[in-house]
């Protein structure tokens, strides 16, 4: 059975990471998401349940929302632009196919629930769409996944946000915030999320 919701299926990087070093690098985290076709992971994981299913490019509002931008549509699946940032960046490609940046390959863990059988899948197509683009995505399937979240014992993972005005996005989102996992901070986007913590009209809040 299925049920419309305000949820979201997303992919968190770690940017703190200290075992996979090239993760605190804005560019890298930009070719890691050029090198996944999201749209292509989520038509064929749920098109059996919604026909043209496609993905969510947007982390605080539903693309059935009016306030719904498609933010992240700018990082569309591109193995050329993911090439063009590894090379200006002094990375070379390795005779496994896989690009190496100052003696660190582009290996990275991508943790999620085991069992679940739609995000293995969802899983499984994006390491064979990075492996084209020189990227290598590495299952980290754990029981219990999500008790690494607050330690921030993971490099990539894959799981759900509820959307509700209850659980704003500064909470997620904002520096040191209590579910900000990702040790993601900046003061520009918090100041926003706070303010918009106590905007009352909806259009400037959003």
């Amino acid at each position: 059975q299925t049920s419309p919701g305000p949820a979201i299926e997303h992919l968190d990087f770690n940017v703190g990471s200290m075992t996979m070093p090239l993760l605190r690098e804005r560019w890298f985290r930009q070719a890691v998401a050029h090198a996944i076709d999201r749209d292509a992971v989520a038509d064929h994981a749920w098109s059996s349940l919604v026909p043209g299913y496609r993905a969510q490019h947007n982390l605080s509002f539903l693309s059935t929302q009016p306030e719904y931008v498609p933010s992240f549509a700018r990082y569309g699946y591109d193995p050329a632009a993911v090439a063009e940032l590894m090379t200006s960046h002094g990375c070379a490609m390795g005779a496994d196919g896989i690009w190496s940046c100052g003696g660190v390959r582009a290996s990275v863990k991508l943790a999620t629930t085991p069992g679940n059988l739609l995000r293995e899948q969802a899983q499984q197509d994006m390491r064979a769409q990075a492996a084209v683009a020189g990227i290598e995505l590495v299952p980290d399937n754990t029981p219990g996944v999500f008790s690494r979240l607050p330690g921030r014992l993971y490099e990539s993972i894959m799981f759900t946000w509820i959307l509700s005005d209850a659980f704003a996005p500064v909470q997620k989102y904002g520096c040191a915030a209590v579910s900000n996992f990702m040790d993601y901070c900046s003061p520009a986007v918090t100041d926003l999320l706070e303010r918009a913590e106590t905007e009352v009209d909806p259009v400037l809040r959003a």
